[in-house]
């Protein structure tokens, strides 16, 4: 995930994506609105993404903002 190639409608984030403390990729809950249970992530698909993508609001805003506050906090240095 983290620096490697990902693609636009990859799991980590869409907004399906549910994260229980029991699995390393998730679940996806797009199911569950069709009356289905959750369903595993596989992991050749967690970076790829499927039809079924819809973008989470907010997360990159948020993240973004924290970022921004530790820079502000730490005069733009995070090492001494």
């Amino acid at each position: 995930m983290w620096g490697l190639s990902m693609t636009a409608k990859e799991c980590w984030t869409c907004k399906y994506q549910h994260m229980p403390q029991t699995s390393f990729l998730g679940e996806c809950s797009y199911f569950v609105k069709k009356g289905l249970p959750l369903k595993e992530i596989p992991p050749h698909v967690v970076d790829k993404g499927c039809k079924y993508y819809e973008k989470k609001k907010g997360k990159s805003n948020k993240a973004k903002s924290q970022i921004g506050e530790i820079l502000t906090l730490f005069d733009g240095k995070i090492m001494p």
